[in-house]
């Protein structure tokens, strides 16, 4: 069976990638589908309950590949009836989701939308979270409004944002093949036949006529939703007004009651007002003991069963209610059926819309008729009234005109796409010095209204996204050329198929001027503050002054004599002298300073002062009499009011700000284990693939390419979450010992290859005096190193790279290292060098190479200021660049830096061992298989576990070593297994003996994710987890890992330690040139040029072979470049011959 599930999965991933495979790929494709069928047919011809339906399904995918869509209609219809009729739920789920996704590329939506909402339940039933989640997000447009479907498992009430809105009156028909004559899904009580709705539709379709409408959609909703009763609510104007009713049993239905609901007595009208003020659906499996409306009088009353009540929406308006009630049974109102009631609601939206719009029509052409028979001998009082209806139209648009054009705040409404002006109020004018004409048919850019030009795409972006901007400031320029802030709040509008801008602005540049002057009075204050001497006094207990220095004095314009022997306290207000009071009996020996703030009168006027008081004692202990020092403060305490007052201004702004971070941190952590996930699949499996043995050398090339292009994908996908967390401020910084010499030197081995493809001098400097040992952040060092080095590799053509490290300054303990990578290339420019380091800007070079993010820099600028430095830049174009940091850096000793070990391939397990059992736990089956067949051929025993319950289930009976715990999964995630497991090891060793009797210790387990945040690693083990893995991941990961916990003992594939490239402060090479070329026979640089434009890997080999005894060197290049895939280096050299 495992074999068959791979064989079907094998051939429907080929399909699938078939669109976009070149033209051999989809030649092999089919061809190795072929031969998947041809043994799915065997099996099919041994068990056809079993493998009949995969055979069909990926038929019906071939078909669809190859354009055949009556085919694959067929072979659709057949799997999914096949797998549902033998109970392959889960697979009757992904023939649903194809077939659906085969009839929305064919635009016929409605059909689609079924095959999705079928493959939505049945991926429900079978439990699989993860894909409805998947179709959820695919397809938001459609499920964005449907509730968590757990409810209906639950038999409960069920609520959810209707989607049978439709804008569009016409009704589009699909005619399926012989074979699609209905579809049924196991589970569900009702069978949707698409070929019966669509005749439904089509008869509402064709009735304009109110009361035969509402007759026939009675008849069809309840006979198609298995309904005993039913009524048909109207919207007028407000009021919901019962309009039809029907009785399956009587076979009646009566029309035009219009009835209020709210006088009603024969139906639930808690229900219905739910469904008017929510306008989503409601649907009672047994309104008797579903909790929500089970008090309803009308339920009570009738012991109501089956309940559906849903809203018919057109264009998002509320047109009427639809309720039908069957009390023979209770769950008569299926999901199956409740998709039919949304196939026709939607159509009656419609129809409902147009026939009140013609009966509207018709009342009012009867009207106008009788009218102009009563009224055709006062043609003249006629004549009168429409000039009067005339005046008051231009009466009324005169007064839009008024509100427009004399608003006292600026008013402008532009063109969004360009920022056209389209009509300005006078207040704008007044502003900003330009009539209406000036502006009129001239953008904002070419007016040089903004200050900041830059901001105008700021702001369109954010209507692009909001569609609205509330109360931005912006500097503005007038005519004059005078600046001037504005409030800036912009609504975008579509009208008429254009898209507009309608601003409202608010000129603050008095209150900005007002605020600085403010500022600025306060600052001259304080320096006279700073500048004079504060008071300072000393007084008894009861107040009574005993000194007074000048600055007293002249504050309070007395005499010294005037003052001394009198009390301050008539300076102060009754309500302060408590507070005073009591801040001078706190005083004493121990506690003798206290500081007050209070006010001071000066006549009428009130001004605050701030004290500092100290009871003065002598010698003894005796208390003598105080001493205060006093300043004027009032103007601080004016500031502080105003900035309350700013201060609760922003509140709201610095809460919608933290909201919007952590929505930030949440999408970053949704994104890295999205991405991260298929990458480990894609990076384990090349992994896989490359230990076998059997690969030829050019599998093992492609290998390689799949492996380069991954961990490119993986440094591109890095860049992005590195910079998204810089911004969310989550980036820290993981210091540990570690060896810098190593460092640059793996550094020289990695470029070293590259540079000399390049014809480059590579140079490394390193000046004596900078420690070997040194404790940072080595991956973040490395990271900022390696960008630099590769983007002065990449952009220089030709002279030489170099990377100096040198002392900067050096401390105790610490020290500051300088670096420096210079490039002889093109430079940069000095109007692009402000912008270099903003997220997503690249140079004019950087754009021409078609390459890179423009994230490395960003990073890199703030990865070295998180390590207590900067980064610098210099250039001149046509010379080269040179950029350059400096780092604080601790010293470390040899002994703290870890040893490196050679990496070497592991082929097996070393002998006398115990048979090691692996639970590999994972609810992706791809995240499974990797493990498995990394592990399996070592000589692990493995067993898998899709989710939580099954991992400790298995754990509870087998009793594996080691367990590889993925911690996001469906049913029981591995947070809560982990728990558990932990847990119930716990209570067997309270137990006491219970390990005794079996060997095995308790399991080590490892978390494997694909979070984007380091710090998720101490949730992880506060789960009870082991350690921590994230993907992708490395096999000697994995296996280090294993060894650490498990004392694992490897037998490792025997090759020579590759020497370390040692790299002088200057190194050159021999490098293929043109010149080299050229002294080869004509005749054989044609071919050569001709293998290169066609691609030809083993025709340039073979040419090469020719001119080994000639120019081994020139042989061995060729053959180098073209495994490399660079024949546009050799056609480059060829064609430099001919220009030459």
């Amino acid at each position: 069976m495992q074999n068959a599930v791979h064989n079907i999965h094998y051939s429907l991933a080929l399909l699938a990638e078939y669109p976009n495979a070149s033209k051999r790929e989809k030649k092999q494709y089919l061809s190795r589908v072929a031969s998947n069928q041809k043994k799915m047919k065997e099996w099919v011809y041994d068990n056809p309950n079993k493998f009949k339906h995969k055979y069909d399904l990926v038929e019906a995918e071939i078909a669809r590949v190859l354009g055949q869509n009556e085919r694959a209609n067929e072979y659709y219809q057949l799997a999914i009836q096949e797998a549902s009729q033998n109970g392959y739920i889960q697979e009757e789920a992904l023939a649903n989701e194809l077939a659906a996704e085969f009839y929305l590329s064919l635009g016929i939506k409605k059909v689609g939308e079924f095959y999705l909402t079928q493959s939505y339940y049945t991926y429900i039933r079978c439990g699989a979270k993860a894909k409805v989640k998947d179709l959820e997000e695919r397809y938001p447009e459609f499920f964005s409004s449907l509730v968590h479907r757990e409810t209906i498992s639950k038999d409960v009430a069920m609520t959810a944002a209707p989607t049978m809105g439709n804008s569009s009156a016409e009704l589009h028909l699909v005619t399926l093949t012989k074979t699609s004559q209905s579809i049924s899904t196991k589970g569900y009580e009702s069978v949707l036949d698409i070929s019966t709705v669509m005749k439904a539709c089509q008869a509402l379709v064709g009735e304009v006529v109110l009361d035969n409408l509402l007759a026939k959609l009675m008849l069809i909703v309840m006979e198609n939703a298995g309904a005993e009763s039913g009524f048909l609510i109207l919207n007028r104007e407000g009021k919901l007004l019962i309009e039809a009713s029907g009785n399956m049993a009587k076979n009646e239905v009566k029309v035009r009651q219009s009835m209020p609901v709210t006088s009603s007595d024969i139906l639930p009208v808690s229900a219905i007002n739910y469904v008017s003020r929510s306008q989503s659906y409601v649907v009672l499996n047994d309104a008797r003991t579903d909790g929500k409306f089970s008090n309803d009088p009308y339920i009570i009353a009738h012991q109501s069963k089956s309940v559906l009540c849903t809203p018919i929406l057109g264009q998002g308006k509320l047109i009427g209610i639809l309720y039908l009630e069957n009390s023979l049974t209770t769950g008569a109102f299926t999901p199956a059926r409740l998709e039919i009631l949304k196939l026709l609601c939607s159509q009656a939206a419609i129809c409902l819309e147009n026939a009140q719009l013609y009966e509207a029509q018709k009342e009012y052409a009867q009207t106008l008729e009788i009218k102009v028979q009563e009224r055709t001998q006062e043609l003249q009082q006629e004549i009168i009234v429409r000039k009067q209806t005339e005046l008051a139209l231009r009466v009324e648009q005169e007064k839009f005109a008024k509100a427009f054009l004399s608003s006292p705040n600026p008013i402008a409404i532009t063109n969004f796409s360009d920022g056209t002006y389209i009509d300005v109020n006078d207040s704008f004018s007044s502003i900003f010095g330009y009539s209406r004409s000036e502006v009129s048919g001239h953008t904002v850019l070419e007016m040089n209204i903004l200050a900041n030009p830059e901001e105008f795409n700021k702001y369109k972006q954010l209507l692009q996204v909001d569609g609205k901007i509330r109360n931005q400031e912006l500097n503005v320029r007038t005519k004059s050329g005078d600046i001037r802030t504005i409030l800036l709040s912009s609504d975008r509008i579509d009208l008429g198929g254009e898209v507009y801008i309608l601003s409202v602005m608010n000129d603050i540049t008095d209150r900005k001027r007002a605020e600085d002057a403010l500022r600025q009075s306060e600052e001259r204050y304080r320096a006279v503050v700073e500048d004079q001497t504060e008071l300072v006094c000393r007084f008894k207990p009861d107040g009574t002054l005993t000194f007074v220095n000048d600055a007293y004095c002249r504050y309070f314009n007395a005499k010294r004599s005037e003052l001394i022997g009198h009390s301050f306290e008539g300076l102060v207000p009754e309500e302060d002298k408590i507070n005073i009071a009591q801040l001078l009996a706190s005083l004493n020996s121990d506690n003798p300073i206290g500081t007050i703030e209070h006010r001071v009168l000066f006549g009428k006027v009130q001004r605050w002062h701030q004290w500092t008081d100290r009871a003065i004692f002598d010698e003894a202990g005796n208390f003598i009499e105080f001493q205060g020092v006093g300043r004027d403060i009032t103007d601080r305490k004016q500031a502080e009011d105003a900035l309350r007052e700013s201060e609760a201004k922003f509140k709201k702004a610095k809460e919608a700000a933290d909201a919007a971070n952590r929505a930030k941190s949440e999408f970053l952590s949704k994104m890295s284990h999205e991405l991260r996930t298929p990458l480990n699949a894609i990076l384990g499996f090349t992994q896989v693939l490359a230990r076998g043995s059997s690969l030829t050398k050019q599998q093992q090339e492609h290998l390689g390419i799949i492996n380069r292009s991954g961990e490119h994908l993986l440094t591109l996908i890095n860049d992005v979450l590195e910079m998204s967390k810089i911004e969310a401020g989550r980036i820290e910084l993981h210091e540990h010992s570690f060896d810098l010499f190593r460092l640059l030197d793996t550094l020289a081995e990695m470029f070293q290859l590259k540079a000399e493809s390049k014809r480059l001098q590579l140079i490394f400097e390193r000046s004596q005096d900078i420690p070997q040992y040194v404790k940072t952040d080595e991956s973040k060092l490395r990271q900022v190193l390696i960008n630099l080095l590769g983007n002065a590799i990449k952009f220089t053509e030709k002279g030489r790279v170099i990377l100096r490290a040198s002392l900067a300054e050096k401390r105790i303990g610490e020290t500051t290292i300088q670096f420096q990578v210079e490039d002889t290339g093109p430079g940069i420019a000095a109007e692009e060098l402000p912008t270099l380091f903003d997220p997503f800007v690249q140079t004019e070079t950087g754009k021409k190479s078609q390459s890179g993010t423009g994230l490395g820099l960003p990073i890199s600028r703030q990865f070295i200021q998180l390590m207590g430095g900067d980064i610098t830049v210099s250039s001149r174009l046509g010379k080269g660049t040179i950029f350059q940091f400096n780092i604080q850096i601790k010293l470390a000793e040899a002994t703290e830096v870890p040893n490196q070990t050679l990496s070497q391939k592991v082929i097996g397990l070393a002998a006398d061992q115990p048979q090691y059992r692996i639970l590999v736990v994972d609810d992706k089956s791809e995240g499974r298989l990797l493990l498995f067949n990394l592990l399996s051929p070592l000589g692990f025993q493995v067993e898998e576990a899709a989710n939580g319950a099954e991992a400790i289930a298995i754990w509870e009976n087998w009793r594996p070593h080691l367990i590889w715990m993925d911690m996001q999964m469906p049913v029981m995630d591995g947070y809560e297994a982990t728990k558990q497991i932990k847990a119930i090891q716990k209570s067997y060793s309270e137990e006491g003996n219970h390990y005794s009797e079996c060997p095995v210790p308790p399991p080590v387990v490892i978390a494997l994710t694909a979070s984007a945040f380091a710090e998720n690693r101490a949730t992880v083990l506060a789960a009870g987890c082991d350690d921590f893995v994230s993907r992708p991941f490395r096999e000697e990961v994995i296996f280090s890992k294993m060894s650490e916990y498990l004392g694992v003992r490897y037998v490792y594939e025997e090759s020579a330690v590759k020497q370390k490239l040692q790299i002088p402060k200057q190194t050159t090479s021999w490098q293929l040139s043109s010149e080299d070329l050229a002294a080869m026979p004509k005749e054989w640089i044609v071919q050569l040029y001709q293998a290169a434009k066609a691609l030809d890997e083993d025709k340039i080999v073979q040419l090469s072979e020719q001119i080994k005894n000639l120019d081994a060197r020139l042989a061995n290049s060729l053959v180098e470049l073209a495994k490399k895939v660079r024949f546009d280096k050799i056609t480059d050299l060829i064609e430099q011959i001919n220009h030459d």
